[in-house]
Order: C-alpha cells, then sequence, then structure tokens
C-alpha cells in the first residue's frame, strides 16, 4: 500500500504508542518522518479529527521527532493483536518494571520477537531498555490493555548462555544430518575455519535444529546474546571471549540474533565480523548464525571464513508435518487423526504446530486422546494463523469440479501447476521441465480467476491474489521493495499460488519516456524474482489479463510467463455445465436448460452465474410480496429466469 503525508497533532494525553486518525486504513501504520525516523504503532478511531490529520502521543512524537504542524508518510500495515508478550529487561536498570507498567508503557505499541524497546519511566528521566523475547502470536503484533505480559530475569549477567540438548527435531532428518556433519567437518578444519549460516522461514525451527545437530556431533554449545554483548565495554568483551577461547572443549558459538544488526551501525557490523574472526582463529570454535534469508545478513559477515556455509530449512513438507505432530501430541492419538492434520495443515511451520497443540489444549480442556476427535481437531486448527498466512488468502474451497467447460485450460493448468507441487522430485529426475509462470488471457468474466483458485484448491496450496495496481508507487524504491517482499512471503508460506490479477496494469509495455515510472521497475523486479536469481521451490506464478497484448514481452520469454493459456466465452457444451453447476442450488421448476443454454450465446461464464442468481433474487423477491415476510425456501420459475436473462442482456447492451 502507498505512503500518504498526514499532518502532524499531538496530545500528551493519548495513548503513548499509538495513533488516532479520522479514518484508520488498517489495524497499524508505520510512520516516516522527514528527520528520517521510523516508527510502528496500532491506530485507533477518533472521527473528531480531520481526514489528512494523525494525533500522535507524545512518545511517538518525541521517537520521529516530530512536532504539531509537521507532515509524516503514513504507510497502511496489518498486524495481529498480542495475546501474550514475554519481555525481558537488558543490562543492569535503576528501577524494577512491573508487567502492569510494561502493559501501560507499551499500550498500542507494535513490536515483534527481537525488537528493543526503551521504556521513559518516572517522566522520562530514566530509560529501561527491554528486548522483545516472545509473542503470541508470533510475528508483529499490537499490544492492548487486554494482552498478558510477562517481564522475565534481567540480564545484567554474562551474554554468553550454556545451552543444552533441545530435543529431538521432528522432521527435516536431511538437513539435521548436513549441519551435524558440517559442524565437525569445520570442527576438524584447521584456523581459520568457515562459519555456518542456518537460513528458513520464521518459526521453522532454525534454532532447534542448531542445538539437536550440536547434541548430535556432542558439541558444547553457547548462545550469545548479540545487542548485550555489543553494549558492553571493550574491556569487558574482550575479558568474555578471552574466557570463552580458554575452553579447552569443542565449542558451538550459536548467533540467533544476526538479523537485528541490519539496523545496526556500521560500527556495530564491523565489531561482529571482528569477533567472528577473533573466534574462528582460536583451535576448535566454529560460529553458527541464523537468518530468515541469507540477504538479510550484511555481505561482509557471508564472506570468506565467517559465515561461508549455508544450511537452507524450507518450509516443512507433509512428512515433516507428521513427524513434528508425532513429537507433540500423545502417543495414543488415532492414526487417522494424525492424517486429517498433517492434510489440514498446509503452510504450517513448527512454531505455527507447536500454536496449534496449545489450541487442542484449549479446546478439549484437558488434551488426552480420548477428548480428541475430527471436529476438535478442526475447531484447533480454524483457531490458529500460521505465521507465513497473514498476506495470504485461506485455501480456496473451490475446486474443477465448480468450473464448467474449459476442459483445456483446466489441463494446461494441471500439468503447469498441480504436477509441480505434487510430483516435483519425480518430474526433475525425468528431466522434464514445467513452466516457470503461466498466464490466463481471454475477455472479462470467463473464469480466469476461478481457474486460479481451483487449482490452488487441488494442490491444498496456500493462494495470494494481487491485484495489479496495488503494488504501484511513486516514490523511488517502494514498488520493487514491494514485489520483493512479495516473493519473501510467498517462499515463506510455500506451498502458494501467487496470481497476479490484471497482469496488464503492472507489466504493461515499458517506455522510455513519459508518465512514471513505477510500472517499468515493477516489470525489472519481477524479471529478476521470475527469472530465478532468488530460488522459487513451491511458488507457482500464474497472471491473468484481459489484454495480452499490453503485456510487456519481455514477460513472456522462457523463463517467465512462458505459457499463456486461453480461457475462452464458453461454447454450447460449456454453457450448459456451468448452468448445470448454479442450478445445483436452490429449487428450479420447469426451467428449460435447453433453451437457455441457446439464449445465453455469447455470454461469458460470470454473466451466466449473474443470470441464475437475479432469477433467485426475483423469486425471493415475489415471496416478500406475497407473504410480507422472508420465505424459508424459494421455487425459481421459468418467468424468473427470463426476466433475469432479459436484464443481464440489457446491462451488457
Amino acid at each position: 500500500m502507498a505512503a500518504e503525508a498526514y499532518t502532524v497533532a499531538v496530545d500528551p494525553d493519548r495513548s503513548p504508542m499509538g495513533v488516532h486518525m479520522a479514518a484508520p486504513p488498517a489495524s497499524a501504520v508505520e510512520l516516516a518522518s522527514p528527520a528520517g525516523g521510523t516508527q510502528t504503532c496500532a491506530t485507533a478511531r477518533d472521527e473528531a479529527l480531520p481526514g489528512d490529520c494523525v494525533m500522535l502521543g507524545a512518545t511517538v512524537a518525541a521517537a520521529l521527532e516530530v512536532t504539531a504542524g509537521e507532515t509524516v508518510q503514513v504507510t497502511p500495515r496489518e498486524v495481529r493483536t498480542a495475546r501474550a508478550v514475554t519481555v525481558r529487561p537488558l543490562g543492569t536498570t535503576a528501577v524494577d518494571v512491573s508487567a502492569e507498567t510494561v502493559t501501560r508503557l507499551l499500550r498500542d505499541a507494535v513490536v515483534e520477537p527481537g525488537e528493543r524497546v526503551d521504556l521513559q519511566v518516572s517522566g522520562g528521566a530514566i530509560s529501561v531498555p527491554l528486548r522483545i523475547e516472545r509473542t503470541d502470536p508470533m510475528g508483529a503484533v499490537a499490544i492492548t490493555a487486554e494482552t498478558d505480559v510477562t517481564v522475565g530475569a534481567g540480564t545484567g549477567g554474562s551474554p554468553l548462555r550454556p545451552a543444552g540438548d533441545p530435543g529431538p527435531v521432528g522432521g527435516y532428518g536431511d538437513a539435521h544430518a548436513a549441519l551435524s556433519e558440517a559442524l565437525l567437518a569445520a570442527m576438524a578444519t584447521p584456523a581459520p575455519r568457515t562459519g555456518l549460516l542456518v537460513t528458513g522461514p520464521t518459526g521453522v525451527g532454525k534454532s532447534h535444529l542448531v542445538g539437536a545437530a550440536c547434541a548430535t556431533a556432542a558439541l558444547d554449545r553457547v548462545v550469545v546474546d548479540l545487542p548485550q554483548l555489543l553494549e558492553m565495554s571493550a574491556a569487558d568483551r574482550d575479558r568474555l571471549l578471552g574466557g570463552l577461547s580458554a575452553r579447552a572443549e569443542p565449542v558451538v558459538v550459536h548467533l540467533p540474533d544476526l538479523p537485528l544488526l541490519a539496523d545496526a551501525t556500521a560500527a556495530a557490523r564491523q565489531q561482529v565480523a571482528t569477533i567472528i574472526d577473533r573466534l574462528h582463529g582460536l583451535p576448535q570454535r566454529v560460529v553458527v548464525g541464523e537468518a530468515r534469508q541469507p540477504e538479510l545478513i550484511d555481505p561482509p559477515l557471508r564472506a570468506g571464513t565467517r559465515l561461508g556455509q549455508t544450511v537452507a530449512l524450507e518450509q516443512p513438507t507433509a512428512a515433516d508435518r507428521r513427524a513434528i505432530l508425532t513429537q507433540l501430541l500423545p502417543a495414543a492419538v488415532d492414526e487417522q487423526l494424525c492424517e486429517q492434520l498433517t492434510a489440514q495443515t498446509v503452510g504450517y511451520v513448527a512454531a505455527d504446530l507447536i500454536a496449534l497443540r496449545t489450541a487442542l489444549v484449549r479446546t478439549t480442556a484437558g488434551f488426552d486422546d480420548d477428548t480428541l476427535s475430527s471436529a476438535t481437531v478442526t475447531a484447533a486448527v480454524d483457531a490458529t494463523t500460521p505465521i507465513g498466512s497473514s498476506p495470504l488468502d485461506a485455501v480456496p474451497d473451490v475446486t474443477f469440479a465448480d468450473v464448467g467447460g474449459l476442459a483445456d485450460p483446466k489441463r494446461q493448468l494441471r500439468r503447469a501447476v498441480e504436477w509441480p507441487l505434487r510430483y516435483g522430485e519425480r518430474l526433475e529426475e525425468l528431466g522434464i521441465e514445467t513452466p516457470a509462470g503461466v498466464l490466463l488471457y481471454g475477455p472479462p468474466g470467463t473464469g480466469k480467476t476461478l481457474l486460479a483458485r481451483a487449482v490452488a484448491a487441488t494442490t491444498e496450496a496456500n493462494f495470494l491474489r494481487v491485484d495489479g495496481p496495488e503494488l504501484l508507487n511513486k516514490f523511488v524504491g517502494e514498488s520493487e521493495r514491494a514485489v520483493r517482499e512479495l516473493f519473501d512471503r510467498a517462499r515463506e508460506a510455500a506451498p502458494v499460488v501467487i496470481f497476479f490479477d490484471e497482469l496488464d496494469a503492472i507489466g504493461g509495455v515499458r517506455t522510455e519516456t513519459g508518465g512514471s515510472q513505477a510500472p517499468a521497475r515493477v516489470v525489472s523486479q519481477l524479471l529478476t524474482e521470475l527469472d530465478g536469481l532468488t530460488p522459487r521451490a513451491d511458488v507457482v506464478v500464474l497472471g491473468a489479463t484481459n489484454r495480452p497484448d499490453m503485456i510487456d514481452p519481455a514477460l513472456l520469454r522462457p523463463g517467465r510467463f512462458d505459457r499463456q493459456v486461453e480461457v475462452p466465452i464458453p461454447d454450447d457444451d460449456a454453457r450448459a455445465e456451468i448452468i448445470a453447476i448454479h442450478m445445483r442450488e436452490g429449487s428450479f421448476a420447469d426451467v428449460d436448460v435447453d433453451a437457455l443454454t441457446d439464449a445465453t450465446a455469447g455470454l461469458s461464464g460470470s454473466a451466466i452465474a449473474a443470470t441464475l442468481q437475479e432469477a433467485r433474487l426475483l423469486a425471493f423477491e415475489a415471496a416478500v410480496e406475497e407473504t410480507d415476510a422472508a420465505p424459508s425456501s424459494v421455487t425459481v420459475t421459468q418467468a424468473d429466469v427470463d426476466a433475469a436473462l432479459a436484464q443481464i442482456t440489457a446491462a451488457d447492451d
């Protein structure tokens, strides 16, 4: 969504971390000030404010360095409400803060795990630094008065925390073995040795895997609180590292907080690089870092012998999910229920499955195998939201059986979309290449979106529909970032079908001069993603357009939208199928289907569906006028259908 300029008003009595607007565009907004500061806050409605004004609390205004009358850029953000948040004080502070104080001071703040927050207490005289340890649900959340806030023990002691075996890993057998072998190989390598970077979607279990691999390799592991280490004086830091180097046994130094360096100063990033170099110069010391993607880590940290090896965790497969559930569920759970849970948790990562177990406990009020049933399992799944699914639509509930006609487009989509997602490994073994992207083209209303949703449901993939214009932003760099974030979110929720509706709106032919350059920048970034510069495992791309002639030719070359599938106006047989599908629901009396098929010649599938829907409304309207009450059922007659058809054809004319 594009950023818009708003005039600032400041009210010290308002919620210190929230913002008020006449018509909030989303549950939260990101504010950017002319001074370069940014702040993400939950929104609240205040219809008394002017439409171009945003009311800030004193804390937010101070953080952004803005005063009343200045202008800030406001970008909508969707976040969920926090059920629970755990925070931990950093270092030693002059005061102890209670959970009630933290809740009050962070009211309407948007936070995420790993973030540092500085609370201003005693009228701002004392600053208390906190780290957001975990959130429920995981990810960016808004803190409210109902949020259960827990304040953990502070970190005034050492930032080096010995860590043991976290327990067995469900699934990920290959990654577990690869990491264990890589750790042992690195330990056997003379200094300077190469560190490892474990990557994977949020909540997939990177830290758990590192701990389990260390246990398998019989290696001691020390977890480093990197922000706390960097806040120490150089002398104290040297003493800690000296103590670590004095240990005789092999040690894996685990850095789970590396992504936090993205907002750190160049000096802090250089300090981390120096620390890694020092450790790798010691005998039997290996550094292991974590990140969602390698690109989130400063390139110098991934260069040479620092974190030069990568072990990637992908979205869990069905077998991985089944193995994780085996670890989480009671041993006596019915085999069929395990299969049901595995099938219903497409797109779930390990953290999601742990949250699902919590939902099962809450749903069954006891959680034993006697209280689990198909209904309780479904209720628990409905009560949980996968981390990667917040920007996604639900898995569609439409199938190819709900699509009338279009036999050839269905066949093409099965080959180009369903087969790679279902039989990807076998196709690769056989040397069969599949299209990188599929473009559906045809007149409006012929069923392009319906086909895209049906193929997503058939493969049990997540579905991400993108309206072309929503990616456009006049600000330089914003459109490209929107495309990158789109593919990043899709990879985290894989398997996923990305559906670009109105592709011609963003993929139009690029021109050298004139008009906004945002569409051209979007095309360039799309080409980068489609060319596979960033891996797109289990991400299938579909596009739809009414004007294929308006698509930039570069997007239609091999390796991009290289399969074009026409979705035409339905013929006689297709119209008969469409009519039969839409007459399955409701009661129709003496309707001549053959005559209706002939009468709808030249109409699109959506126009035929609209005709039968209008006929139902006409029948309902007649029943209401007759009885002056809402009928429990209605019967659609030939007269209703004829009247509806006349309205639809008249509207088309």
